[in-house]
């Protein structure tokens, strides 16, 4: 659906750390910038995303976004 909310999660193994981004954008906003901690500042992410209906209780199942560098 169009006001499907973006989840994204994102995993720093080098430092044991998740962060997680809730209701981003809907799905219908086809981009959007995430501002992480600064911890993760020079480390390798892993990345997943999905997107979700809270009101509903409801979500997709996850994509695997890769490996990004935090500059």
């Amino acid at each position: 659906k169009p006001t499907d909310e973006l989840l994204v999660v994102l995993h720093a193994p080098e430092v044991g750390t998740f962060e997680v981004f809730e209701s981003m954008a809907t799905r219908v906003a086809r981009e959007v910038t995430l501002t992480v901690t600064n911890e993760f500042e020079g480390m390798d992410v892993y990345g997943w995303a999905a997107f979700t209906q809270p009101h509903n209780k409801q979500a997709s199942t996850s994509t695997y976004l890769g490996m990004v560098t935090i500059l």
